[in-house]
C-alpha cells in the first residue's frame, strides 16, 4: 500500500513537471517576440567578403548591367508613342549634360591595395598544466580572431578520448572558418563609400599585422596586439589579447584552479584611431561573441548550448556594481533557431553585465570591463545561429553579436573598449567573484543541490572518497536522518495490513453507500490511531533530495568523468557495452544500473505490499507493475550517479523494514504499541478499547491533527443532517396543514 503511494506520488510529480514545462510555462512565460525585419540587421556578415578589387568591379558592372535593363525596356516602349519618345529624348539630353560635368571633374581617389601580412598563429599560455597557465589560446592573424581556447587541466579532457584537452571555444566545423570568436566588422557614417565597404568586409578575412607580443618571465607568450590600418580612409584598428598566470595556492585543491577565476579569463581590448588630421570620423563596430562551445554527450545530455545573459538593474545606479542586482535570462538553441526562422529574435538593449554561451558544465561568457550603467558603449546584443542543425535543432551552434554605439572621433583621437571572456568550468567559486554565478541553474531545490555537492566535495577532497562512494554516503546520511519517519511509516504499513480484513467487511456492509463506507473507514482509522497520509511524508521529504541530486549531477563538473566500478562517467548512463542493434527511445548501449534500480523497486513492492483482498486491489497492483516498467524506460538514460542513489536507498529501505519486522512484533489483533484487545469485551479492535493486564483503565492517547479534523467534519455533517431532517419535517407539516385547510 505504501509502495503504491510512493510510486503514484513519483508518477504524479513527474507528470506535473512535464505538464508545467510543456503547457503551463509557455503560457506564463512566453518567448519574447519583436517586429519582423529587425533581427536581420544584426546578423553577422563575415561570410562571402570581397576578395579583391577585381571582384568588386565585376560586381559593380553586373549591377550597372542590371540597372540598364529597365532603361532599354522603356526606350522600346517609348518608340511606339511619339509623345513619350520626345520626353525620353529630353531626359537623355539632361543625362548627357550631367555625364559631361562628371567627366570634367577629377575622379575620386580609389583606395590602394591593402598591405599584405603573413598568415600567423599566435599561441598564448601553454598546454602544459605545470606552466601555471590554465588556458592555451590560439589566435589567428586572419581577422585577428580567436581560433580556439583549450583547458590544460587533465580533469577537463573530451569524453571520447581522455588524452585530448577540451576546447571551450572553437569547436565549430571547418566550413565556418570565417565565423570566429571576436571577428570584427566596422560601420561608419560614410557607409556609401565603396572604399570603406571594402575596408569593412576585409576585417574578417585579411591578415592583420602582429604589432606586439608580450612574454612572461619563463618566455611564454602571455599577450599579443594586432594592427589593421588604412591611410586612405584614415582609420587604424588594434586588437589586444592577454591572459594571466595566477599564483599557485598549495593549500587549496588543485593549486587554486577551482577558485581563481583570473586564470580562465581572456582579456580583449578594441582600439580605433582616427588618422585624419582635419576630418572627424563616426565609427561603430559589430563584435562576434564566443563561437564553437562543445556539445558533449548529445544523445543523453539534458542541456545543450544555451544563450546566457545578465542585465544590470537600471534602478540601482547609485549602488556599486558588485552590489547591483542582475536580471538573468536565457535562450535555448532550439529557441534561437525557431526565432531566427521566423525573424523574431529579440534585441537586448539593457546595460549588459555578462552575455555568452554555455553548455552543461562549461561556459564562455563575455563581461564588459567598464560599468555599462555609467558608460554604456554596447548599444544592443542579439542571439545568432552560427550553424543550424535541422534535426534536432537543439544541437545547433549558436552565439551572440554585440553592436557598439556610434562614437565620434575628432582628428587624431581614439577610443578603447575592454572585455573579459571567461572560458572555463561552471563552478560557484569561479563564477561568483565576477558576478555571473546565475549561469549555474540548480532549479527549484538549489539549496539542496548545493548542500549535497558541498558534502560530496568534502568527502572527496578531504577524506579522498570516490564520488560513487560519496553518493552512497549521502544516501545513508539522508535515510538515517529520516529513520524516525520511516519507522513510523513501517508501523503504519503493518497496521494497515491488519486492518485490511475489517476494511473488506466494511466494503461488503456498505457496498452501495459510498458516504457511509467512507465514514466507517475513517472511524476505523481513528479508532486504531492510523493516519493514512502519514506514509506520504517520507516520499515528500525524499523528493527534494531526489530532484536536488539530479540537478547536482547535471551541473557539477566534478561528477563529469567521475569513475565508479565499471562506470567512467557518473553524470551519464553507465554504458556497460554497446549492443549490436539500437532500440527505440533506449539507444544502442546496454545500461545495467537502471535495470537494477527497477528490479529493487519491484522487490520492495512484492515484499511489503499487502495481498489483494478484492479484484479492485488486484487491478491496482497490476497497474503498479506496469508503472514500474514505465519507470524503467524513464530511468534507462538517467545519470549513473542517480541510479547509485536509488539503489543505495532501496537497499537501505529493505534492510530497515526487515529490522523493524524483527524488532517490533505487532499482535495480529492488537495496535501498533503492542497492547492487546480486551477478550471479555469481545472487541476485535474496531472499538479501540484496550485491555490492561493490571485491570487499570488504559490511558487514551491524545488525538492527532488528522483525527481532530475528521471529528470536526463528522460533527458538522451530523448537524447538517439534523438540520435537513428538521427542515424536511417542518415542510411536511406545512403541507398537511394546507391540505386540511383546503378540505375544510
Amino acid at each position: 500500500m505504501e509502495q503504491r503511494r510512493l510510486i503514484l506520488f513519483l508518477g504524479l510529480s513527474v507528470g506535473f513537471l512535464v505538464a508545467w514545462n510543456a503547457l503551463i510555462s509557455p503560457v506564463l512565460f512566453p518567448k519574447p517576440v519583436r517586429k519582423p525585419g529587425v533581427a536581420a540587421e544584426k546578423k553577422p556578415v563575415d561570410e562571402n567578403p570581397a576578395d579583391d578589387n577585381k571582384a568588386e568591379s565585376a560586381l559593380n558592372e553586373n549591377k550597372e548591367a542590371d540597372s540598364d535593363e529597365p532603361e532599354k525596356e522603356s526606350k522600346d516602349k517609348a518608340a511606339d508613342k511619339p509623345e513619350i519618345a520626345e520626353k525620353e529624348k529630353a531626359k537623355e539630353k539632361g543625362k548627357e549634360k550631367v555625364e559631361e560635368k562628371e567627366k570634367a571633374e577629377p575622379e575620386k581617389p580609389i583606395v590602394k591595395a591593402l598591405p599584405r601580412h603573413p598568415d600567423k598563429m599566435v599561441s598564448l599560455g601553454s598546454v602544459d598544466p605545470d606552466s601555471g597557465y590554465y588556458l592555451f589560446v590560439e589566435i589567428t592573424s586572419e581577422g585577428a580572431a580567436v581560433e580556439s581556447i583549450q583547458l590544460n587541466d587533465p580533469r577537463y579532457s573530451i569524453l571520447k578520448n581522455r588524452t585530448i584537452p577540451l576546447k571551450v571555444v572553437g569547436n565549430n566545423s571547418a566550413d565556418l572558418e570565417n565565423t570566429k570568436t571576436f571577428n570584427l566588422k566596422l560601420s561608419s557614417s560614410e557607409a556609401d563609400s565603396p572604399a570603406l565597404q571594402y575596408f569593412k568586409s576585409s576585417l574578417g578575412t585579411e591578415n592583420w599585422e602582429v604589432a606586439e607580443t608580450r612574454k612572461d618571465a619563463d618566455g611564454l607568450i602571455s599577450g599579443v596586439t594586432f594592427r589593421f590600418a588604412s591611410e586612405e580612409l584614415g582609420i587604424e584598428l588594434f586588437k589586444s589579447y592577454d591572459i594571466k598566470k595566477p599564483e599557485p595556492k598549495p593549500e587549496e585543491s588543485h593549486d587554486g584552479r577551482d577558485t581563481q577565476y583570473e586564470g580562465y579569463e581572456l582579456h580583449f581590448k578594441i582600439t580605433a584611431k582616427n588618422l585624419s588630421a582635419d576630418k572627424n570620423q563616426v565609427l561603430a563596430y559589430i563584435l562576434q561573441g564566443p563561437v564553437g562551445i562543445p556539445l558533449e554527450n548529445a544523445d543523453n545530455a539534458r542541456k545543450f548550448r544555451d544563450i546566457k545573459m545578465g542585465f544590470l538593474s537600471p534602478d540601482e545606479k547609485d549602488f556599486p556594481v558588485e552590489e547591483r542586482s542582475i536580471v538573468s535570462n536565457s535562450m535555448t538553441a532550439s529557441g534561437v533557431v525557431s526565432n531566427d526562422d521566423e525573424n523574431t529574435i529579440e534585441d537586448w538593449t539593457s546595460p549588459i553585465k555578462y552575455i555568452g554561451v554555455d553548455n552543461q558544465y562549461f561556459a564562455a561568457l563575455l563581461v564588459p570591463v567598464e560599468d555599462q550603467l555609467e558608460k554604456q558603449y554596447i548599444e544592443s546584443a542579439v542571439a545568432t545561429v552560427v550553424e543550424k542543425v535541422a534535426k534536432p535543432t537543439t544541437h545547433s551552434d549558436i552565439s551572440v553579436v554585440l553592436t557598439s554605439k556610434a562614437i565620434k572621433l575628432k582628428p587624431k583621437e581614439e577610443f578603447s573598449h575592454e572585455y573579459a571572456l571567461f572560458a572555463g568550468p561552471k563552478r560557484q567559486d569561479l563564477l561568483s567573484p565576477i558576478g555571473v554565478d546565475q549561469a549555474l541553474d540548480f532549479g527549484w531545490f538549489g539549496f539542496v543541490s548545493k548542500t549535497i555537492l558541498m558534502i560530496m566535495s568534502f568527502l572527496h577532497n578531504s577524506i579522498y572518497i570516490p564520488y560513487g562512494i560519496a553518493i552512497i554516503c549521502v544516501t545513508v546520511l539522508v535515510r538515517g536522518m529520516m529513520y524516525p519517519i520511516s519507522r513510523k511509516q513501517a508501523m503504519g504499513a503493518k497496521k494497515m495490513k491488519e486492518l485490511q480484513p475489517k476494511i473488506a467487511e466494511l466494503k461488503k456492509k456498505h457496498a452501495n453507500e459510498k458516504e457511509k463506507m467512507a465514514q466507517a473507514q475513517m472511524q476505523l482509522f481513528r479508532d486504531n490511531n492510523y493516519n493514512p497520509f502519514a506514509g506520504c511524508l517520507p516520499v515528500f521529504l525524499q523528493l527534494p533530495v531526489f530532484i536536488g541530486l539530479y540537478s547536482a549531477l547535471n551541473n557539477s563538473v566534478d561528477l563529469r568523468m567521475a569513475k565508479f566500478l565499471w562506470v567512467d562517467n557518473l553524470a551519464a548512463p553507465d554504458h556497460l557495452f554497446k549492443m549490436p542493434f539500437s532500440l527505440p527511445f533506449l539507444g544502442d548501449y546496454f545500461n545495467l544500473l537502471p535495470l537494477i534500480t527497477v528490479g529493487l523497486f519491484l522487490l520492495q513492492q512484492r515484499m511489503f505490499m499487502p495481498p489483494a483482498t478484492d479484484p479492485e486491489q488486484a487491478m491496482q497492483q497490476k497497474m503498479m507493475n506496469y508503472m514500474m516498467l514505465f519507470m524503467g524506460f524513464m530511468f534507462y538514460r538517467v545519470p549513473a550517479g542517480l541510479c547509485v542513489y536509488f539503489i543505495a536507498s532501496s537497499l537501505w529501505g529493505i534492510t530497515e523494514r526487515k529490522m523493524l519486522d524483527i524488532n517490533k512484533k505487532v499482535p495480529a489483533t492488537g495496535d501498533a504499541d503492542g497492547s492487546a484487545t480486551d477478550p471479555a469485551s469481545g472487541d476485535s479492535g474496531g472499538s479501540g478499547k484496550k485491555f490492561n493486564p493490571k485491570n487499570k483503565p488504559a490511558e487514551e492517547k491524545p488525538k492527532g491533527f488528522f483525527a481532530k479534523i475528521m471529528e470536526q467534519a463528522e460533527t458538522a455533517a451530523t448537524q447538517a443532517n439534523k438540520q435537513a431532517t428538521l427542515d424536511k419535517s417542518a415542510s411536511n407539516k406545512g403541507k398537511k396543514n394546507r391540505g386540511n385547510k383546503k378540505k375544510r
